[in-house]
């Protein structure tokens, strides 16, 4: 497991991932990364943030000298985003367009038909930059009828067949089950979550002969959009990728 600390023990740094658990995120290998292709020589920690706790945490954070957190479950709605500025008070979200720019990356542009599966906090996020960044976008979920975008459709079942790309923001993965997606014709199958090995979802959809891919290289985008808002100054993506655990 990797090191962590719980956020009343932090010791002094400069950036920090925090949620509740935490030990599974690689931000710090990758922000790490950055830091030694540019020359800076900043410390990022991994810290346990129960629910509840950011506020204290963060304000705790900033008096020990911490200059940005990188946020993730569950905290994302209590911080406001996933990327806080401790310095200025700042908060943004760079799930949307991480997502976009990993998109992008393979090859799925604009136009292209996809299918979300889930309608919880993550698909609300991406769900409407789809749709405004032109991508043909349905959602299949038991919560979809809650969901008041404009340009979005629901399915009644997930079938893939006519869909170009099909994106996981359900959290079956993180509990290790498997989603019931008809595999049909062929495209990207997209897990937003990402680990070692792939998931459930991963294996269902190489053997029905679709590409597989995990959310490291949004995971990637995300840590280069934080980075470049924090210091002003353009990470490389590259040595960022290259620090990926495989």
């Amino acid at each position: 497991m990797a090191e962590f600390f719980e956020w009343r023990e932090a010791p002094a740094a400069d950036f920090a991932v925090v949620g509740d658990p935490v030990a599974q995120s690689w931000s710090p290998e990758i922000h790490s990364a950055a830091y030694r292709a540019v020359g800076f020589d900043y410390r990022y920690l991994r810290i346990r943030v129960p629910s509840g706790e950011f506020s204290l945490a963060s304000q705790h954070l900033q008096s020990l000298g911490y200059r940005g957190l990188n946020v993730t479950a569950p905290l994302k709605l209590e911080a406001g985003g996933n990327t806080v500025d401790l310095r200025y008070g700042r908060v943004i979200s760079t799930d949307e367009d991480g997502f976009l720019a990993a998109l992008r990356h393979y090859g799925v542009v604009p136009g292209s038909r996809i299918l979300v599966l889930g309608a919880g906090g993550t698909a609300r996020v991406i769900l409407p930059t789809l749709v405004e960044a032109g991508y043909l976008v349905s959602v299949w979920s038991r919560r979809a009828h809650d969901l008041s975008i404009p340009g979005l459709e629901t399915v009644s079942e997930p079938n893939s067949e006519g869909f170009d790309v099909v994106v996981n923001a359900t959290s079956a993965s993180l509990s290790g089950d498997g989603l019931p997606v008809k595999w049909e014709g062929k495209g990207v199958a997209f897990e937003l979550s990402y680990g070692l090995k792939p998931t459930r979802f991963m294996l269902s959809a190489l053997e029905a002969g679709w590409r597989a891919v995990d959310g490291r290289e949004m995971l990637v985008q995300q840590a280069a959009l934080s980075f470049k808002w924090w210091l002003g100054v353009t990470p490389d993506v590259e040595a960022m990728r290259g620090a990926l655990p495989v």
